[in-house]
């Protein structure tokens, strides 16, 4: 199933979908969305901003927040806790030219890449292969590490572990297993881990995500 899975992306191996998953998720601005596209707060900024990050977040979604104690009990401010499939579409932003240099660079030092062609040779092409629709009805993506009990790890919590994508984009796909994260603000103490595919049937996908929590 996770060959044929991988073929969809034009790879042989999924580990080299996780390359290009995790370079875009961890090591990118996508993680920033919610902090500049959300709240207008400069990325120079975030580690200094929390309290406008959880206040804003408050006032525009209307989501619950909860008082420092336990677990979060380092925090200088409300944590906020967010339903991930409120936030626009538009708001989650991919630095394309960080994201195709990482990935270019993760998928050569691979050694499951067995060819000498990259998949794309510049942003250009990298945002082509994004736009590339996957040949399928839908996919379901789950979080199967659930609540992330690490303190350090984010303000901005998300409880929405399942997603279901009609024929999405790769960007689409690649965004949806940032959705079903739990520290959507953090890329040290959760990061993506690996997808697994549990099920392939009538040209539908299931698959299970997994995150790191803590260093």
């Amino acid at each position: 199933m996770e060959t044929k899975f991988a073929r969809l992306f034009g790879f042989k191996k999924l580990s080299i979908v996780d390359d290009i998953v995790s370079s875009v998720i961890d090591e990118t601005k996508l993680k920033l969305c919610l902090l500049i596209g959300a709240c207008g707060v400069d990325e120079r900024e975030v580690d200094k901003c929390e309290a406008e990050v959880s206040e804003c977040m408050y006032k525009k979604y209307g989501v619950r927040r909860e008082e420092k104690d336990g677990n979060l009990k380092n925090y200088d401010c409300d944590v906020v806790i967010i339903d991930s499939s409120l936030i626009p579409a538009e708001e989650f932003v991919i630095d394309y030219d960080d994201a195709f240099t990482i990935s270019s660079e993760r998928i050569c030092d691979s050694e499951n890449w067995i060819s000498e062609d990259l998949p794309f040779e510049n942003e250009e092409s990298f945002k082509t292969f994004l736009n590339k629709i996957l040949d399928i009805g839908t996919i379901t993506i789950k979080n199967i590490s659930g609540i992330n009990k690490d303190e350090r790890s984010g303000i901005i919590r998300n409880e929405t572990f399942k997603i279901i994508l009609n024929r999405p984009h790769i960007e689409d796909f690649i965004i949806g297993i940032y959705r079903v994260k739990n520290a959507l603000d953090d890329a040290w103490y959760e990061l993506y881990s690996k997808i697994k595919v549990v099920k392939y049937k009538d040209n539908n996908v299931e698959i299970e995500v997994e995150f790191d929590h803590g260093c």
